[in-house]
């Protein structure tokens, strides 16, 4: 709840983008950033890399420290992933942490996680 008594709803639109900082957004983003920090890898699989705040804060992860590594799983070519507008320009700074691999999760065995997971 707000400090106003009227319940919040975050949905998938810019109009979070005002909360963010505050209340318990801003709340989240802080546990976010934190939970990061105590990490060195991290999966990505099924997210659209359209929300800004939460992108600046994954590259601000990699930026922590070059051990960081980020694993996206995508089924369909990595140019598909290095073209969306927030990694465009971005790409080439941060392709040595990052590996695409081309199936989703619930395609994936072990083996296909196992080299990128040992490496810690």
């Amino acid at each position: 709840m707000l400090d106003h008594g009227q319940p919040m709803f975050l949905t998938g639109t810019t109009v979070k983008e005002q909360a963010y900082g505050t209340y318990l957004v801003g709340d989240m983003f802080c546990r976010f950033r934190k939970v990061l920090s105590e990490h060195r890898r991290l999966i990505v699989c099924g997210y659209g890399w359209l929300d800004r705040e939460i992108n600046l804060r994954l590259v601000q992860w990699l930026c922590d420290q070059a051990s960081n590594k980020m694993i996206i799983l995508h089924h369909k070519p990595i140019e598909e992933i290095r073209n969306k507008p927030f990694w465009r320009a971005r790409w080439g700074r941060y392709s040595a942490q990052i590996h695409v691999e081309p199936r989703w999760l619930s395609e994936c065995e072990l083996g296909n996680l196992e080299t990128f997971i040992e490496d810690l």
